[in-house]
């Protein structure tokens, strides 16, 4: 099976990159040359002419709460054309499977918790993260509009939030755990050795390595047709506060975690999915928290590139 992975250079799109290379009956396929996925004619070109077998939308506007709530009008203009761009692409020349790669976001601020594949649409999105998750809900419209409209095998899988090796650690951009990153290297080098956060560090999230949705694509990917549903949740199950979060990160650097306690920027109180329905098709997350963290360290320590750029400093 050739896959087309949009969006190869980022977080996501290297891990499914690398678990297809390692994949006995799959193969990555990826662009030559730089495509903007926001143009629907060159969108289009790229995939009739690479004529794939499947294709995964790993390409987005992405960032932290900072991000989401300070450029509104590109978290939703952005994410609405490249997601459609893609999937109606796909369509149009044929592609027989497509994975759509939404966001634990897409649900309602109020949800039941633990959120199941039941109870989207069934409240308003968090607000700072309103553009992201509409735009990521139209994408999963789409893809049931083409699964129901024309039969296509294409479905949407739901993972938590995400880190790993390829992150964006920049501190204005980034999301959470990248960010925790960057800080506490800097902290570790300074005299005080003490990362400070936003928030409380009391909400709860549920995080999980880049590399577990990476294998979960694969293995739906190498499902029957029609045997996946149209949206599947693919996460750990295994909720923690940001201060265990960002505690675990910073024992690897002995640096002291303290939290401003201010609530103004903190989102949904908790947040974490009921995967129980993908874990019953065999698959399951292989990593704990905490050695994603170790791999991270290990990644960024390790890594030949020059340096990785953490905003106003690097890590070399």
């Amino acid at each position: 099976m050739r896959v087309f992975v949009a969006g190869h250079t980022g977080l996501v799109g290297r891990a499914v990159v690398e678990a297809l290379e390692a994949s006995p009956i799959m193969e990555p396929v990826v662009p030559k040359k730089r495509v903007d996925y926001r143009d629907q004619r060159d969108t289009r070109e790229l995939l009739n002419d690479l004529a794939p077998d499947a294709v995964v939308v790993a390409a987005a506007h992405v960032g932290g709460i900072l991000a989401n709530s300070s450029d509104r009008v590109a978290f939703s203009l952005e994410n609405t054309l490249i997601s459609t761009n893609l999937i109606s692409a796909a369509a149009a020349v044929r592609v027989r499977k497509l994975v759509n790669l939404s966001s634990s976001c897409v649900y309602p601020r109020h949800c039941q918790q633990p959120m199941k594949e039941e109870h989207l649409l069934s409240g308003h999105p968090e607000p700072s993260n309103q553009p992201y998750a509409l735009a990521k809900l139209n994408a999963m419209e789409l893809v049931n509009a083409y699964r129901d409209d024309r039969g296509l095998d294409y479905f949407s899988l739901v993972p938590p939030n995400l880190f790993g090796a390829h992150d964006n650690f920049c501190l204005r951009s980034g999301h959470f755990i990248p960010a925790a990153f960057h800080k506490i290297w800097e902290a570790s080098r300074s005299v005080q050795r003490e990362a400070r956060f936003w928030g409380t560090g009391n909400v709860l999230r549920e995080f999980m390595l880049a590399d577990d949705l990476a294998s979960a694509i694969v293995h739906f990917l190498d499902s029957a047709p029609g045997n996946v549903p149209p949206v599947v949740n693919v996460g750990t199950g295994v909720e923690m506060s940001l201060l265990r979060a960002a505690s675990a990160i910073a024992k690897h650097k002995e640096v002291v975690v303290k939290f401003d306690q201010d609530t103004s920027m903190e989102g949904m109180p908790r947040k974490v999915m009921d995967s129980s329905i993908a874990h019953s098709t065999g698959w399951s997350p292989r990593y704990t928290f905490e050695e994603g963290v170790s791999r991270v360290w290990d990644w960024l320590h390790s890594t030949d590139k020059q340096s990785i750029r953490l905003g106003s400093s690097s890590l070399r």
